[in-house]
């Protein structure tokens, strides 16, 4: 033996799905670019459809919390927490 071995369908298939995760951040980070120039220009009913979607996606494929809107996160509440929450929830 050579101390080789040869790639395993399963090292192919991590590698995939590192691939495929750098990929969904990678397009996430767009989207919060988005939701961001969205809320500056005073979109913020499209910015909170948008960040509304982008957490279902980081939840249910990334398995990750999303950041806050840039309204919440420039001046939080005691209601924002619970409004992220429920704007996660699949059944809205």
């Amino acid at each position: 033996m050579d101390g080789t071995r040869a790639p395993t369908r399963f090292s192919r298939e991590d590698a995939d799905l590192r691939r495929y995760r750098r990929v969904a951040e990678y397009t996430l980070q767009q989207l919060e670019w988005c939701i961001g120039y969205l809320h500056a220009i005073h979109k913020t009913k499209e910015a909170r459809v948008l960040a509304r979607n982008r957490t279902v996606i980081r939840s249910r494929l990334i398995r990750q919390p999303a950041p806050p809107l840039p309204s919440e996160a420039a001046n939080p509440s005691p209601g924002a927490a619970s409004a992220r929450r429920s704007s996660a929830d699949p059944r809205m």
